[in-house]
């Protein structure tokens, strides 16, 4: 199966392209998918939540490669972006969107080249410009970003992640690295009840989910240098869970680690997780349980064996062994890769 295939079987008319570490394959695998629907006569929307498709890597200096776009595509993209452009445009709409790279605007290819993307960096300017791109003619809407940037993940819950050779020349790390970054992609959905309950909850930090199904809110407007006294708060009422309303730190974290019988955690999603791959693996081998209250889809992995760093696996190799640590998860190589770096 390709991935257009999975896509298409998903109905996923947003999909949110991300790289698990820069240079891992997204722009490649971007190009891979505007291909694809290309050919099967879509008329595409793209945007990113940053910077993509620049000529040049702005922290290694090398060649990237461009983000093609056909004829009819609705792009979004920061004014400032489209001096390197080799697609025409016509019809540009402002936005009033403005990022570093000036002011985003929405626009018609009218004869097919390469695009650097610039897009927004927030997820109510993202929602925007993806509802106009559709008013406009867009029937999917690819997003290239990295899970660094939030905005995206806020607004799009199909997603496809680029695993690269560029994580480690140790093939090892690279699988354990992936089978983090996927886990955290697929936390499950929260009981129903744990739904309403928070749904009943004023603005707050999150709270102690209780036996009786209830939530008794935290005291404190802020998780953060509250990991002791949340942990603290969950033992004295023999809670069933803890909700936490926000980011999870390290921090935090370290202080639910620190705990005999771990706490049951419902958060937003991955977006919300900002503790460390050692963290997370300890977490999950002592059995941690962790829910989202709005889960996000992963459709499918994108895999890229070589690296712009000067090495490479053999690509059947790296395609099984990812295979093999994701049961489950669709797994990839959409190759050729663009220049056998990205």
């Amino acid at each position: 199966m390709h991935l257009y295939d999975i896509i298409k079987e998903q109905n996923a008319d947003r999909v949110f392209i991300a790289g698990m570490a820069k240079n891992a394959g997204k722009t490649s695998t971007l190009n891979h998918l505007i291909n694809a629907s290309a050919l099967h006569g879509e008329r595409l929307g793209l945007t990113s939540t940053g910077r993509d498709g620049e000529p040049l890597d702005l922290v290694t200096g090398k060649a990237k490669p461009h983000i093609f776009c056909p004829k009819g595509t609705i792009i979004a993209t920061a004014q400032s972006a489209l001096r390197i452009s080799t697609a025409t445009l016509r019809d540009p709409e402002p936005t009033g969107i403005h990022t570093p790279l000036g002011e985003v605007i929405i626009a018609e290819v009218a004869h097919e080249g390469n695009l650097e993307l610039a897009g927004p960096l927030y997820a109510k300017d993202l929602e925007y410009i993806m509802a106009r791109m559709a008013e406009r003619g867009a029937t999917r809407i690819y997003v290239d970003g990295s899970l660094d940037r939030k905005a995206a993940a806020l607004v799009l819950d199909k997603i496809i992640l680029a695993v690269g050779a560029v994580v480690s020349p140790d093939l090892d790390t690279v699988v354990n690295e992936a089978a983090t970054w996927v886990g955290q992609l697929t936390i499950l959905a929260a009981p129903p009840w744990v739904g309403l309950a928070i749904s009943k909850l004023p603005p707050c930090a999150g709270g102690l989910i209780l036996p009786d199904k209830t939530i008794s809110p935290f005291p404190f407007p802020t998780l953060l240098g509250r990991g002791h006294d949340l942990t603290s708060a969950y033992k004295q009422k023999n809670a069933w869970g803890i909700y936490l309303n926000g980011a999870l730190g390290e921090e935090t974290f370290a202080s639910i680690l620190s705990q005999n019988k771990l706490p049951r955690l419902v958060i937003r999603n991955s977006t919300c997780l900002f503790v460390t791959s050692s963290q997370w693996r300890q977490f999950k081998n002592r059995g941690g349980e962790i829910y989202a209250t709005h889960p996000l889809s992963l459709l499918a992995v994108s895999a890229n064996p070589f690296s712009p760093e000067g090495w490479e696996f053999i690509p059947e190799e790296f395609l099984g062994a990812i295979k093999d640590a994701l049961p489950g998860v669709p797994v990839i190589n959409p190759g050729p890769w663009v220049m056998n770096y990205y």
